[in-house]
């Protein structure tokens, strides 16, 4: 049995949270639990992006990076990322605005009842922001190195020292703490077959209440 030393005590669902370096397959073990279970999944990244557009974080993006920070009633997403990579204070402030919000927009969803016996959520910041906080179970999805760069490569045509960089950086955001009991490592170095079913048994194990 697997019990969150961390857990917050306000909630009664019970939280999955997906982490894990670009191109480990976080993603897609959340959409295995989507699409194969039916069980709701909170994507972070997805809301931050929805929720930079809209007020009130518009306005206090815009005044902190300037009018530029929108382009055609956009974020700017390329303008942004020039401005904040490699640039800690720059980073750390635009963290400062967004994480918040995407905190309470989290709370909002799991307040909300769902039809289902668990939920999850996707967040490649999980320890960084704080939401692992949130989680019952934390599944982090891990890959060799040149396996990472080698998908990313594949998948958004980046150089490798682009790739490397990129991952140096968020691997200083997973600061998983030793001992902890409600972390499961599931190492996604070989095909979908072996991951859809290492998915499979987690969700077998919570809805058999041997993982609670």
């Amino acid at each position: 049995m697997l019990v969150s030393p961390e857990r917050l005590p306000d909630e009664d669902v019970f939280v999955v949270c997906i982490t894990g370096l670009m191109g480990s397959g976080k993603s897609t073990a959340a959409r295995i639990l989507r699409d194969r279970f039916g069980i709701p999944v909170y994507d972070a990244d997805t809301r931050a992006k929805v929720l930079m557009n809209e007020e009130p974080l518009r306005t206090r993006i815009k005044e902190a990076f300037g009018d530029s920070a929108y382009e055609g009633g956009e974020l700017n997403t390329g303008y942004l990322a020039s401005r904040v990579f490699g640039e800690p204070a720059e980073l750390a402030r635009l963290e400062a605005l967004v994480h918040p919000a995407v905190r309470e927009d989290l709370d909002r969803w799991l307040a909300a009842p769902q039809d289902a016996p668990y939920v999850a959520v996707e967040n490649a910041l999980l320890f960084k922001t704080g939401m692992d906080r949130k989680c019952d179970l934390i599944l982090v999805i891990t890959a060799p190195e040149d396996v990472l760069v080698e998908r990313v490569k594949a998948r958004n045509g980046w150089s490798e020292t682009h790739i490397r960089q990129r991952l140096d950086r968020q691997r200083e955001s997973m600061n998983v703490k030793k001992g902890r009991k409600d972390v499961i490592f599931i190492r996604n170095d070989k095909d979908y077959t072996r991951l859809l079913n290492k998915i499979k048994e987690i969700h077998r194990k919570i809805i058999n209440r041997q993982i609670k």
